[in-house]
């Protein structure tokens, strides 16, 4: 999920490759956010296999206590979590003043 401080852009996973190959080539710290094992696990070996540094959350909760702006680079967020969809979740984000200036 991927936007602007106002507005939310959500980018299919055939853009993901566009996202991907912008931040390719210089390593970065990504979150993975998704409940199904096999998603993360596909996403992670990929992400690594580039160079990147992954931390995957399997829960909307435990991203949230984790996150802190400017931590990540990029956050891929599954939209159908079954206890909050990656929407809330983005808006627990934008809830911290400070998480506000990044691209969300």
């Amino acid at each position: 999920m991927l936007g602007k401080a106002s507005t939310d852009l959500v980018l299919p996973l055939h853009t993901f490759a566009e996202v991907f190959a912008r931040i390719s080539g210089r390593m970065a710290t990504i979150a993975l956010v998704d409940n199904d094992e096999d998603s993360r696990e596909v996403l992670q070996v990929l992400l690594e296999t580039e160079g990147h540094s992954v931390r995957h959350f399997s829960r909307e909760n435990e991203f949230l206590e984790a996150f802190r702006p400017g931590l990540f680079k990029l956050i891929l967020l599954d939209l159908a979590m079954p206890k909050m969809d990656g929407y809330e979740v983005l808006s627990r984000i934008r809830e911290d003043e400070n998480a506000r200036r990044w691209v969300l």
